[in-house]
């Protein structure tokens, strides 16, 4: 064990005397990073008594006797010493120093001019030396400060330190007590700088040296030695001075090894000690000879041990890199999953099937059979029944029969309670019993049909061989067909189905039924996607299950949601079982059957378990339900597996990357489920363990786990929360602040190399405010677990902890954000939704996802696959018939990408679930007549989805219209941009048109005119169409939403039931009409119109039926699916019973004679405008310019704010209009939200809430200056702002200008002033022409025509950002938003629609990968994370900067290249690069270090006992062994991996 500091600074505390009389007593020693960082360096000891003794004496003094001998050191080559040295180069002038002189960032020499050359010649001649192992030497020349040259060690195993020590000063006494005494009392240590090995100087760790050396130091050569140079403040107290101490230190090359693996590994064993990699082909490692040099002592000593420093094992680094690159490839060292090992040893015995899982069936192999009747835990829930009037009871446990046992046989004394022991033998009078088979003798050998010993619960066999295939005499019991008494599946035991099986021998054994979990990987997942388990399921399968309480009896559809994670290994499915349940829609829609495929994902780690793992070696899940033999409890197995495998596992490095990485996320341990959804959770840094950090942080973003371990899931927007439940909520801000402070960014903000910034006071300046936490806090709104499924460990009323979560759009909040530098937004540098190419469906970079086949209900579940995955979308569309899908033509290029793979019919697997085109593609057919696609039939069956690329909007519109919902009250009238797309909507020539109806509302109106005196004489109906108060005035409305028949009502009345009848199949369909007293029906065929009514039946009597005359029913009628059908019926009611209903049937369509639903009917009013509807396809989606097109193209129609559309309900939605509006903002002045703005629409009707003028959905915003407030009384009524409540209230107007006229200087001053994004100009075909910048590197893109001195709004830059390699298309515009009041700010974009109807998953999912880019591509993310890992590692608890610096430069630049091995993906974030680089990097490597006194790290006390075991080659005899120890070491140390 290396000795830290504290027990041995600057080695003084190895050199007290032998008498004692000499003796050191350190009062206090100073480690970087405990001073007060908020100033400039603090000196901690003041200046007391009379006296004053020179400092060079007191350390002359303390070496007396300790055999360190103290070295004054002086300026070579000066006759006398100088204050503050020869060289008095000022403390800015050294960085520059640096670069003017060439000196690149790894202190490599460059050339120099003849003035350089002197320069360094001078230095040179003033440098100092470091003094001689073993001894220490005062700079007493730079009290004063000044420049200091100082030579590096430049030998292998030695040690050179510089520090600042204060020796403390008696008040009075101080002369008299160290003349007499001799004790001279260390304040404070210091350290500032060290060399070691072959390396320059460079400062130590912490935040000190960074203060008094915050330049750094200026290395060059000369001749063949290494120098340094830097800047030393000057020393404010006489007690105080600079020391230069040296250090040797080596060791043998064995402990090398082990000291290396000590840090990569939990801990060494023999076998990894002895690997031959280590003697570098250079025979046996262990038989050189070298020469030991002991630190603190000259002495030497022969050893057969090479030392590091010696010929022959100088190969260790480059062996050290090699052993660490083939623990990185998973073809050589496989990963381990935690998750897969519990999982093959999880092997719960059950009576039956629940959420988790089936039952293993007896008749499959191989089989567990148990010598015991009752397990440990089911003694207490056994239950005794007598049967009839016999003297045998039957003992079962949850309803399964576990022995028959006779009275007789039972306790005398409290019969027929108790009985021998919970280890009671299965037998009793088994005759009884109906299942019985022989089985086979016992045997030793897997490979027979005989059954295997195994280490089950006290006593159990495996049978190898399947029932079914047993000799003939007993094979039929696995056939039901051929052998009705043959053995039943388990599910359906009775208490008399358990099965018994007679040894030769004549012992009886009893069927072990197990738990059945299955294989559903991430790239193999379950073909049925669990549907098969489920059938067999208790019950069966319950196709409408919903509550969370499911799964208790049944085994649920194993098939995981579609995620991120397993989108890619997802397979078309054509297996009659094929299942998922993942579609969150109507519960209530009717599905019809036949279906095309079902597309299966699994999930990582998803194996299935292994019976032959019996207990000990068996982790035995404990569900509600289920409560049987329990040895290794559920709540303790997670722990357990991870001291298996951190003992046990081949893959060491990647497991103890995965438990620092856990360490760094870890979780507050309440209790959220049992084991697997916490081997799940460490299973994410297991897999990406060597990935990159971006991965680790979406999965860490969309864990459930997470989400309830810091509160977000749920979350809700303020807007939501405020239309939904009329309450003021914020978005929960735990996960907000928690992935800044510990996952990306730490508090304060840092340099490249770890230390912190500060500002011109010397104060730490903080890395985000807690407006930055309620900034990013509604960013995490939406995330919601998914729907619960089987094959997985859960409890009863548990949701699923395990699966990534889903967004709710709904919930999401949508309006802009800024950034954590808070000069930007995010979504800056994105492009403008509004700007995407024209067909930008066809263009290079689009993508689309596979989403299976059509409506789909299989034997146990449904798949509603026609329907958009990330985009809304009515489930109505699944039943109707009528729906107009765009499916592509055979001769389609976009057909001929998606089917790649999947047949010349496209009905098979395609070769890709997600296709990106690598090439703009030409339009074909309907394809050329759309802006937009959404999903895409590419053959009966099979459908794709569009995915639109990342993309934003405006907050704040230059030339908006207002869109309208087609719903009863028409609220939602808003602002949207021009070029958005939304649904198709004009109204007939001439204007707007009489007659309307609420088309969204179903149902039928019925009215009523009272005091009506008719007769039958067949033109009673005139008596109501001739009063004056019909049509306009009933007396009486009522609305009929659940079917069209309305009941008694009074007595002399006339009525109308009036409404708009949608077909839900084309067809013949037929119409009944009943009433009292006398009916008639009317239907139009041809429009909505009132005119042209046909009568097509009635009744002059009174009707109870449907059948009392033949005038009730119409003749056949052709309608059409989805047409909208005009009808009116009318009653005359004289006295005593009255009604009228309205029924239909169609026989071709499978339509029973019925009253007609009211889902099938619309509400009909009065009203003033009809429009129609004009897409190519259902739920298209159009432009404004598209849509004013089409409607001139069908015959001169216009656009207006209409009343009705001529469609059915669930094909219309927000409509253009030809309205404008006005954007206005509301500004606060709220000292907690200072300028932020809530958007308000002004549309001249009523406005969505949630921009409404109500809205306090404020958002912060990046204002140009000084903001409108009530303070400067928002500038005035002049400038069209008042002064409300909140603050101010401002129209605003929005301008966009262009930026650059001419080649930007450099790339810096691009990213400084472009923001806006732009599509890359290659999608674009030929209509770009492309230049680069030989100085800068800039690529400027410009329309054809333009190019040479034009710059223009059109120009697009494309650029590298340097510090994260990214590439960037950005316009060459600005667009600001004024308020007229000379205010202005930089116009927000949003991911998110506005628009109820297009806020969308895809964009909620945009925008969270958009906030996880901005932690980590922020400044600090590098410089943060590489001091975090480095500490998790045991290297170094307080890592010096140039160490932090190399970690953060593998992070960012995504490569580390040592000993001709390079690591990394070069990719920023790369985790393979920065892990080589903490366990490669010199300070880790060198053995030198450990010499330093300020060095060192501390072993957390858990991995010191597992590192123990390792060291002693742990090779338990039994399993459980180490399973047990998790608990040992949990309840012992209070520590816990997971």
């Amino acid at each position: 064990m290396r000795l830290i500091g504290a027990l041995a600074p600057l080695l003084l505390l190895s050199a007290a005397s032998a008498d004692g009389n000499n003796k050191i007593t350190v009062a206090s020693i100073e480690r970087s990073g405990t001073v007060d960082n908020n100033k400039n360096v603090q000196h901690l000891a003041e200046e007391q008594g009379q006296g004053k003794l020179r400092l060079r004496h007191l350390l002359k003094k303390l070496s007396l006797g300790m055999g360190v001998e103290v070295q004054e050191r002086v300026h070579q080559g000066q006759g006398e010493e100088k204050e503050g040295g020869a060289i008095t180069d000022s403390l800015p002038s050294l960085r520059g120093m640096a670069t003017s002189r060439g000196m690149t960032s790894n202190n490599s020499p460059a050339n120099h001019d003849d003035s350089d050359q002197q320069h360094r010649s001078l230095q040179v001649s003033n440098a100092v030396s470091c003094p001689s192992p073993g001894f220490l030497a005062e700079l007493k020349t730079h009290q004063a400060g000044g420049a200091l040259t100082l030579a590096s060690v430049g030998t292998m195993g030695r040690l050179c330190t510089l520090t600042k020590v204060t020796v403390q000063f008696d008040e009075i006494e101080f002369v008299k007590i160290n003349q007499v005494s001799g004790e001279v009392h260390v304040d404070t240590i210091v350290p500032l700088a060290r060399s070691y090995d072959d390396t320059n100087w460079s400062n130590a760790a912490g935040e000190v040296p960074a203060v008094m050396i915050p330049n750094g130091w200026d290395c060059f050569k000369s001749g063949d030695d290494d120098y340094c140079t830097t800047y030393l403040p000057p020393l404010e107290k006489e007690n105080e001075v600079y020391v230069l101490t040296s250090y040797e230190h080596t060791l043998p090359s064995r402990d090398v090894v082990s000291r290396f693996l000590s840090q990569t590994t939990f801990g060494v064993t023999s076998e990894e000690l002895d690997d031959a990699r280590w003697d570098g082909g250079e025979g046996d490692l262990y038989t050189h000879n070298y020469e030991f040099v002991s630190p603190h002592s000259h002495s030497t000593s022969t050893s057969t041990i090479p030392n590091i420093t010696e010929e022959g094992s100088d190969h260790l680094p480059a062996a050290f890199a090699s052993w660490i690159q083939d623990q990185m490839d998973t073809s050589i060292t496989p990963m381990t999953s935690h998750r897969q090992f519990y999982r093959r040893r999880a092997n719960t015995p059950v009576p039956g099937s629940f959420g988790m899982g089936g039952v293993m069936d007896p008749c499959t192999s191989p089989s567990r059979w148990r010598a015991v009747s009752l397990g440990e835990k089911e003694w207490g829930s056994k239950v005794l029944e007598p049967i009839g009037d016999t003297s045998w009871y039957k003992v079962t446990v949850l309803g399964q029969l576990r022995s028959l046992v006779d009275e007789s046989n039972m306790g005398a004394e409290n019969p027929p309670v108790d009985f021998g022991n919970w280890q009671e033998l299965f037998g009793g009078d088994v005759t009884k019993m109906p299942n019985m088979v022989d089985l086979p003798e016992i045997g030793v050998d897997p490979s027979f049909d005989k059954l295997v010993p195994f280490s089950g619960p006290s006593g159990g066999y495996l049978l190898r061989t399947p029932l079914g295939q047993l000799p003939s005499s007993i094979g039929g019991l696995c056939d039901q067909s051929s052998n009705p008494n043959g053995i039943p599946r388990v599910e359906a035991f009775s208490p008399y189905g358990a099965i018994a099986g007679r040894m030769p021998n004549g012992e009886w054994l009893l069927y072990d039924g197990t738990l059945e979990l299955r294989d559903n990987d991430i790239m193999e997942p379950l073909v049925d996607g669990g549907g098969e388990m489920a059938s067999k399921s208790t019950g069966g399968w319950d196709l409408r299950s919903t509550d969370m309480e499911i799964g208790k009896n049944t085994a649920l559809c194993a098939n995981a949601p579609r995620t991120f994670l397993n989108s890619g290994g997802c397979k078309l499915s054509f297996n009659e079982y094929a299942c998922r349940d993942d579609t969150y829609v109507d519960e209530g829609i009717a599905l019809a059957s036949g279906g095309d495929g079902i597309l299966v994902c699994g999930s990582p780690g998803e194996g299935s378990n292994d019976v032959t793992f019996g207990h000990p070696d068996s982790f035995y899940l404990d569900p509600d339900e289920v409560r049987l033999i329990n040895r290794v409890w559920t709540d303790n197995a997670a722990r357990a597996v991870w001291s298996h495998l951190s003992i046990r596992a081949n893959d060491q490095l990647r497991q103890r990357v995965a438990f620092a990485l856990n360490q760094v996320f870890a979780l507050v341990r309440p209790y959220f489920g049992p084991s697997e959804v916490y081997v799940n959770y460490h299973d994410i840094f297991v897999r990406n363990a060597f990935t990159n950090w971006r991965d680790i942080l979406r999965e860490i973003a969309y864990s459930p786990m997470m989400a309830l371990n810091l509160s977000y899931m749920r979350s809700k927007s303020m807007a939501h929360v405020k239309e939904t439940l009329n309450q003021t909520s914020f978005a929960d801000e735990n996960f907000a602040r928690e992935i800044m402070q510990l996952f990306t960014i730490g508090t304060v903000l840092l340099n490249e190399d770890g230390t912190r910034q500060r500002d011109s006071d010397g104060n730490e300046i903080d890395a985000y405010s807690t407006l930055d936490i309620m900034n990013f806090a509604r960013a995490w709104t939406g995330f919601d677990a998914q729907k619960i499924r089987g094959n997985f460990e859960r409890r009863a009323h548990q949701e699923n902890s395990l699966d990534p979560m889903r967004i709710v759009p709904e919930w999401r909040d949508k309006f802009p954000k800024t950034n954590l530098i808070g000069v930007r937004y995010i979504g800056d540098r994105s492009p403008i939704c509004a700007d995407l190419p024209p067909r930008a469906f066809l263009t290079k970079g689009a993508k689309y996802r596979f989403i299976g086949g059509s409506k789909t209900y299989t034997h146990f579940c449904r798949f509603l696959s026609k329907l958009p995955e990330l985009m809304q979308a009515k489930p109505e569309y699944l039943t109707d018939e009528s729906l107009v899908e765009l499916e592509l033509s055979l001769t389609s290029q976009l057909r001929g990408a998606l089917c790649e793979g999947a047949g010349l019919d496209c009905k098979s697997q395609p070769l890709s679930n997600e296709v990106v085109l690598t090439t703009t593609l030409e339009c074909d057919s309907a394809e050329c007549d759309v802006d937009s696609v959404r999903v895409i039939k590419v053959a009966e069956g099979r459908y794709w989805e569009y995915v639109r690329l990342p993309c934003v909007s405006w907050h704040s519109l230059m030339m908006g219209k207002s869109l309208v919902d087609n719903t009863e009250s028409k609220q939602a009238l808003k602002c949207s941009d021009n070029n958005a797309c939304t649904k198709d909507m004009c109204t007939e020539t001439g204007g707007c048109l009489n007659e309307a109806f609420y088309p969204c509302e179903n149902g039928a109106i019925m009215e009523y005119w009272y005091g009506m005196d008719y007769s039958t004489s067949g033109v009673a109906f005139s008596v109501l169409k001739n009063d004056a108060r019909f049509p306009d005035f009933p007396d009486k409305t009522v609305v009929l939403d659940n079917t069209l028949e309305a009941f008694r009502d009074a007595d002399k009345y006339g009525g109308r039931m009036r409404t708009y009848i949608t077909v839900p199949k084309s067809g013949n369909y037929r119409f009944w009409v009943r009433g009292d007293d006398i009916t008639e029906l009317w239907l139009k065929t041809n429009g909505t119109e009132a005119e042209g009514l046909a009568l097509i039946a009635y009744a002059n009597r009174w009707t109870s039926g449907f059948d009392t005359t033949d005038s009730q029913e119409s003749a056949f009628i052709e309608l059409v699916a989805g047409e909208s059908y005009y009808m009116e019926a009318f009653v005359m009611e004289g006295g005593g019973g009255d009604g009228l209903a309205v029924g239909w049937d169609c026989p071709d369509c499978g339509i029973p004679r019925e009253v007609i639903p009211a889902s099938f009917t619309r509400q009909k009013v009065g009203g003033e405008a009809i429009a129609k509807m004009f897409n190519i396809f259902d739920d298209e989606r159009v432009t404004y310019a598209t849509a004013s097109e089409r409607c001139v193209a069908q015959g001169g129609h216009g656009q207006c704010d209409y009343d009705v559309i001529e469609a059915p309900c669930l094909k219309t939605g927000f409509h253009w209009t030809n309205n404008t509006c006005d954007t206005f903002i509301k500004v606060t002045s709220d000292e907690a939200t200072p300028g932020w703005i809530a958007l308000v629409h002004d549309a001249s009707s009523d406005v969505i809430q949630h921009v409404d003028e109500t809205s306090i959905n404020f958002f912060p915003v990046i204002w140009d200056d000084e903001y409108p407030n009530v303070d400067n009384m928002c500038s005035g009524t002049a400038s069209g702002c008042e002064v409300i409540e909140e603050g101010c209230y401002c129209p605003v107007t929005v301008s966009e200008s262009v930026v650059y006229d001419s080649m930007p200087a450099s790339v810096e001053h691009i990213f400084s002033t472009l923001f806006i994004g732009a599509i890359d100009p290659s999608s674009f075909g030929s209509l770009y022409q492309s230049e680069e910048d030989s100085t800068t590197g800039i690529i400027v893109h410009k329309k054809v025509g333009e190019m040479g001195a034009v710059f223009d709004e059109h120009t697009i830059f494309e650029v590298v950002e340097v510090r994260t390699g990214r590439t960037f298309f950005l316009q060459n515009i600005v667009n600001t938003v004024n308020t007229g009041s000379g205010h202005s700010f930089r116009n927000a974009p949003h991911f998110m629609s506005m628009i109820p109807s297009e806020t969308d998953t895809r964009d909620a999912q945009y925008e969270t990968e958009a906030v996880l880019d901005d932690y980590l591509f922020h400044q600090n993310t590098a410089p943060f994370l590489a001091r975090l890992l480095i500490q998790r590692f045991n290297i170094a608890s307080n890592p010096a900067p140039a160490y932090v610096a190399a970690v953060a430069n593998a992070f960012r630049s995504g490569s580390y290249s040592t000993e001709s091995k390079i690591f990394g993906s070069d990719n920023y974030g790369d985790l393979s690069s920065t892990i080589a680089a903490i366990f490669l990097y010199r300070e880790a490597t060198s053995a030198t270090v450990d010499a330093d006194p300020a060095s060192g790290s501390i072993r957390q006390p858990l991995l010191k006992v597992i590192a123990l075991l390792r060291n002693l080659d742990l090779a338990p005899t039994r399993p459980d062994h180490i399973h047990q120890i998790s608990r040992i070491l949990h309840d012992s140390l209070g520590q816990s991996p997971t």
